[in-house]
């Protein structure tokens, strides 16, 4: 059944979003992403047992899997699996599969979706028709692991893929598949006695648009809120901080109503009560304004780590926790203004 968040607004103090449960009984869905159809398709990390899978959900909200038998495993950081997806022009699936012991781990994999129709039997490994190891690759860079968590198609048609392991952007050619170190992101102090020095920046959503590349910041141990970023990078790798102040930016997404960033909390940190970890229904959806000032689209999420927009603007939202799909929808463009979150 639908919830309602209510919002204040500038316009209107009884605006309001509509969340609700759009596709639910997922196993551990992590990312989303759209196609010209209006599908979904998700990526579900399974249960650790090399069950993960790449799933499509009709506008009717029912889930169809399309591809089965990727690399899941347990570790010391949780479930290990698919990170994100992205859908080419030539309909290509790439799937980015985060760090582990698999052949398939810490790799950038592609599949076609042409021919097939959801109900379909579920293609198989077998069907993979390239396999980008970029993990090989960071780690022949010096750093110490590789988790290849999202990418964006760049100038040329180059993919531009986010290591969260390698905290830096890895540029893959796709016409020679040569691999380079694009972009890196520094360290972020940490201002506490709690954990080290600094935080790794541990870089996760990207896109691209007029000729720069936005990411989001996450930052590693002790998650400080109020402590992630949104980076801009320009064509030559160069680094720059476009938003500061922000907590555990998972995603981000351009809303098409507007033309602005919209970005996705994953929840907020805590100590206490034990044991550590983010918390529940501390997740949300921000808009950052060209001015700065961040709107307040949705909260209350819980453990929210992918997002999506569709055409006409309704927001498709990946719940880690409870295995769900939200689809947030909007009633007017008003939302309240607040400075940071």
């Amino acid at each position: 059944m639908a919830g309602l968040l209510t919002i204040a607004s500038r316009v209107d103090l009884h605006a309001q979003v509509t969340v609700s449960d759009y596709a639910t009984e997922l196993t551990s869905p992590i990312a989303l992403e759209i196609d010209n159809q209006g599908r979904l398709w998700v990526a579900e990390r399974g249960a650790g047992n090399n069950d993960s899978r790449i799933s499509v959900v009709t506008t009717d909200g029912m889930v169809h899997p399309f591809l089965t038998g990727l690399p899941s495993e347990i570790t010391p950081e949780g479930i290990s699996g698919p990170n994100h997806l992205y859908l080419d022009a030539n309909g290509n699936l790439l799937i980015l599969q985060g760090e582990g012991s698999n052949f398939l781990s810490e790799s950038v994999l592609t599949i076609s979706t042409l021919g097939f129709t959801p109900g379909d039997t579920s293609r198989k490994l077998d069907d993979l028709k390239a396999i980008h190891k970029i993990g090989r690759f960071s780690l022949s860079r010096g750093t110490t692991n590789s988790n290849p968590y999202t990418l964006a198609i760049g100038p040329e048609n180059n993919l531009f893929i986010v290591d969260a392991g390698l905290n830096g952007i890895v540029k893959l050619e796709r016409c020679t598949g040569n691999l380079d170190v694009f972009a890196a992101f520094a360290p972020v102090r940490n201002p506490t006695p709690v954990g080290p020095p600094v935080m790794d920046a541990v870089p996760t959503g990207i896109i691209f648009r007029n000729n720069k590349f936005y990411v989001g910041g996450f930052v590693g141990f002790p998650f400080l809120a109020d402590s992630s970023r949104i980076y801009e990078v320009d064509l030559n790798g160069n680094v720059s901080v476009l938003k500061r102040g922000l907590t555990s930016v998972v995603d981000l997404a351009v809303d098409p109503r507007d033309g602005n960033l919209v970005f996705l909390q994953f929840g907020r940190f805590a100590f206490a009560p034990p044991p550590p970890g983010f918390g529940p229904n501390t997740g949300g959806v921000f808009k950052l304004r060209p001015d700065g000032r961040v709107d307040t689209i949705a909260v209350g999420l819980n453990l929210s780590s992918g997002m999506r927009f569709a055409a006409n603007g309704d927001l498709f939202v990946s719940n880690l926790a409870e295995g769900k799909i939200l689809k947030i929808t909007f009633p007017t463009t008003a939302v309240e203004t607040r400075p940071n979150q």
